[in-house]
This record gives structure tokens, C-alpha cells and sequence, in this order.
């Protein structure tokens, strides 16, 4: 049998080329794939950093704008507490605009009660503080309280000294304190504390503090404050008692006045020019101005005296005064006068008679803007101020009433800012 295949064996090369071109495509095809996807992960890989890196920078930029924003509203702080115009120097809703490396500060104060920074010291103020770096831009906000004058954290202040002399006593309940300071011969009954060096060769119960940061006083707004609202009675209408102009077995209240007329707040003003002036047995509801009040002026016996609205001044003194009480009950029969009409009720009560009795009783701030002598038994209920000298030369007690550093009055607030509870806010 012929066994020669020719045909078969001739096709037998053509058949291992064909097998060997396939294995070259797939592989080149295999190579190319893994190119392609080597250069897709690259071009990924690529694309993720630049992704990554413009979020790194948006990231450091609201960072950087953030902290800007915080600086912003620190300046803003700044600049009203270490200025006591602040609010004559800034305009509602006007912004303030500085540079800090490179990064964009602005902050802007607004008054949203009235618009108006400088008609009320004891507004409440909003402060926006904006940053700005790169593309971004952060905002913070809060709301600022003005704070108490510190004076209204004693129960005595001099603006000179205290001086409690041999023989004499002062009693208080949280401290006296001076911004000169506390010269003691006689018996201080709790704390003291000076500015300078407290002074003592005789008792004090409580704690001395010296070298003590001087006490925020009141300034010549304060008074204008006061002045601007009130209603004058006129000195030369005052009846002379012992050869005194006086206010004697008189009742002054919002609703009373026999010298003029009334006033809503019970804030009324007398200009002494100079002259002496007595307060004696009087039931008095308001505040009281007296200007330029004689040398020998003073307010003696028994009173019972409060300010009309519950956190105003009841005494404001444009000079020096004494002031000397002895403790002694107010009493209808003896004045000859009704201290309670239907007008004016104590606690409430209203009668047509003058068989009442009241307890003697000075209460609230009593402010002077000179020296301001405290002698006999007097005792007050609130803060004492005075801008000079506060001389003891009885036997005397304060009785501090927290709701004047609380609640401070109209013109008794200081120029710094503090931060209200709750208000920051930051986006």
C-alpha cells in the first residue's frame, strides 16, 4: 500500500504558521490591553491627585479663611474695649476692613434696637466677622453685652479714699474699696480694698487688698443722662426752714410734686447755685439731681427714699453732700403730711390720714461727683459712689443690693463688651 501523503504532509507547515500568527495577535492584543488599562490607572491616578490637591487647598483655604474669621471678631472686641468712644467711632452696619497675611478681615457692628451705636450705653450690640482666603469665605457671629461699671461690685467707692476716722465705724456687706486708698483709724466691719496702699491703725474685720485694679467710675454722661429727662424744681420755691432752703415733710413721687411740675420716672433735678440745701422728713419716689449744692447741704433725721424705676440712681450729686440719718422712723403725725395717698401707695397701701409710719430707708445708687460724707447712723441699701473722698465720721452701714452690677442703670455700664451666653455662631 502506497503510504505517501503528500497532500497531508505538504499542509502540515502552512497549518503551524496559521497556529503561530494566532498566538502573536493574542499576545500583542493581551500587551496592548494591559497598556491601555496601565495608562487608564495613570490618567485616574493622575486625576485623583489634581482632585485631591484642589481639595487640600479649598481645605486649607475655608481653614485659613475660618481662623480669619475668629481674628476678625477678635480685633472687633479689641477695638471696642480698649476704646471708650467705641460707639461714637463706629457706625451701625458699617463694615471694618483690614489685612492680616494675606487673609481678608472685616467686621461689622450692628445696633438692631434703633440703628443708632451711641444713643445707649447699655444696648446690646451685633458683631458679624468675616474671613477671606483664596476661594473661601467664613462668617462668625455673636452677640455683645456691655458690662457693669465695676464700681457697682462694692458697696462704697471713693474715686480719692475712704476714710473711716477714730471713734467712727463702716459696716459692709461685700467690700469698700478705693481708688486711691482706705485710711482707717476707726472699725471697718468686712473687706477693703485699695489701689494703692490701705491705711490702718485701727480694725478692719475682713479681708485688705492693695494695689487693686482701680473701679470703673460713672463720667459726665452719666449725669447728662439724667439731667436730659428730668423736670426742674425751682430752688427759689423751696421753703426756708432754720434759715435753709429746704425739702422738709414733703412727698415727691412720679405723681407728686408741689414745686412743679411731674415727671413720669420721678426724676427731678433742683440747681442750688451754690446755696445750702436740707432734705429732712421727706417720703421721696424718684431720682433726685442736685447740682452745685451748698458746702453745708445735707440730708438729715429720717427719710424714706427709692428710686421710682427699680434700677435707677435715687441720689445723684453734681458736688459734695453729707449725708446724715439717724435711723429714726419717717412718721406722718410728726411731718403733717399723708406719705401715702391714693397716688402714691406704700406697698400697695393707699390712705387719706397721717397716722402712718415708715422705716427709715435710703435705697439705691448714690452717686456724687465730689466727696460725699456719710455720718450719724445712716445706713443705705445699694452701692455708694462717690467721685472724691468718701469720709465716715459716724457710725454707718451699706447694704449691698446686687441688682445694680445685674441690671445696670442708664450711664452706669462700661464701654467693654462681653460676650452673651449662647450667642457665638460660625459657618
Amino acid at each position: 500500500m502506497n503510504t505517501h501523503r503528500p497532500q497531508i504532509d505538504g499542509l502540515m507547515p502552512t497549518l503551524g504558521c496559521r497556529r503561530f500568527a494566532r498566538r502573536g495577535i493574542v499576545l500583542y492584543l493581551t500587551t496592548l490591553c494591559v497598556a491601555l488599562a496601565l495608562t487608564l490607572v495613570a490618567v485616574t491616578t493622575a486625576a485623583t491627585m489634581v482632585s485631591q490637591a484642589r481639595a487640600n487647598t479649598l481645605t486649607s483655604d475655608t481653614e485659613q479663611a475660618r481662623v480669619g474669621a475668629v481674628s476678625a471678631m477678635e480685633f472687633a472686641i479689641q477695638a471696642c474695649n480698649a476704646n471708650p468712644s467705641w460707639r461714637t467711632a463706629h457706625t451701625h452696619a458699617a463694615p471694618v476692613i483690614r489685612t492680616m497675611n494675606q487673609v481678608k478681615l472685616t467686621y461689622t457692628i450692628f445696633d438692631d434696637a434703633d440703628s443708632l451705636l451711641a444713643n445707649d450705653d447699655g444696648q446690646p450690640v451685633r458683631i458679624v466677622s468675616v474671613g477671606e482666603f483664596g476661594a473661601s469665605t467664613q462668617r462668625a457671629r455673636l452677640v455683645a453685652r456691655p458690662r457693669p461699671l465695676s464700681c457697682l461690685e462694692s458697696d462704697v467707692v471713693a474715686g480719692g479714699r475712704v476714710q473711716v476716722g477714730t471713734g467712727n465705724g463702716l459696716t459692709v456687706d461685700v467690700k469698700a474699696s478705693a481708688n486711691d486708698r482706705v485710711e482707717n483709724t476707726g472699725t471697718i466691719t468686712g473687706a477693703v480694698e485699695s489701689s494703692n496702699t490701705t491705711s490702718n491703725s485701727g480694725v478692719i474685720t475682713g479681708q485688705i487688698a492693695n494695689g487693686v485694679k482701680s473701679k470703673e467710675m460713672p463720667t459726665a454722661a452719666t449725669m447728662n443722662y439724667y439731667i436730659s429727662r428730668a423736670s426742674a424744681i425751682n430752688f427759689a420755691s423751696l421753703p426756708v426752714s432754720a434759715g435753709t432752703k429746704s425739702l422738709r415733710n414733703t412727698l415727691i413721687s412720679p405723681t407728686e410734686n408741689p414745686y412743679g411740675t411731674t415727671n413720669a420716672q420721678g426724676i427731678y433735678i433742683i440747681d442750688c447755685g451754690g446755696s445750702n440745701l436740707m432734705i429732712d422728713s421727706c417720703r421721696i419716689v424718684g431720682t433726685l439731681i442736685l447740682v452745685n449744692p451748698g458746702s453745708g447741704s445735707d440730708i438729715r433725721n429720717s427719710v424714706h427714699w427709692v428710686a421710682a424705676v427699680s434700677n435707677f440712681p435715687a441720689l445723684m450729686i453734681s458736688g459734695n453732700m453729707t449725708i446724715n440719718l439717724t435711723g429714726a422712723t419717717l412718721n406722718e403725725a410728726d411731718a403733717g403730711t399723708n406719705f401715702n395717698p391714693a397716688s402714691t401707695p406704700y406697698q400697695g397701701v393707699s390712705d387719706v390720714d397721717i397716722a402712718g409710719v415708715y422705716p427709715c430707708l435710703l435705697q439705691g445708687i448714690v452717686y456724687a461727683t465730689g466727696n460725699l460724707t456719710l455720718t450719724g447712723a445712716t445706713r443705705i441699701d445699694g452701692v455708694v459712689v462717690g467721685a472724691g473722698n468718701v469720709p465716715v465720721t459716724g457710725l454707718v452701714a451699706i447694704k449691698y443690693l446686687s441688682l445694680y452690677a445685674n441690671n445696670p442703670p442708664p450711664g452706669f455700664f462700661s464701654h467693654r463688651l462681653g460676650v452673651a451666653s449662647g450667642s457665638w455662631n460660625d459657618q
